[in-house]
């Protein structure tokens, strides 16, 4: 029994600093081929949402002088989702850059 214990810590030590390394560049690939254009598109569908939303405002149906409500409504939308995205990309980034030693 201890023989196999042995030998399963030996694999193990050989393996798992290169197992280490693959997952690092793993989240690396993540993070630069799928994660910046998901970004992208929450910002492209923040502006649409915003300006779907806000369409009575923007386009003032009523007369009473809401356009730029409308497009400061819009402005806090996509400006929340920013703030929001900057904080999970600075995460993320944390995450990313976490060093692996075993």
């Amino acid at each position: 029994m201890k023989k196999k214990i042995y030998t399963l810590s030996v694999l193990l030590a050989a393996v798992l600093p290169a197992g280490a390394q693959s997952v690092k560049s793993d989240i690396n690939t993540v993070l630069n081929d799928i994660a910046l254009p998901v970004f992208l598109g929450v910002m492209v569908m923040a502006l649409a949402v915003g300006i779907g939303k806000n369409w009575r405002l923007i386009n003032d149906e009523t007369n009473e002088g809401n356009k730029k409500q409308g497009w400061m409504n819009v402005a806090y939308m996509v400006g929340y989702v920013l703030i929001a995205v900057t904080v999970i990309s600075f995460c993320v980034g944390k995450i990313a850059g976490v060093s692996f030693s075993i």
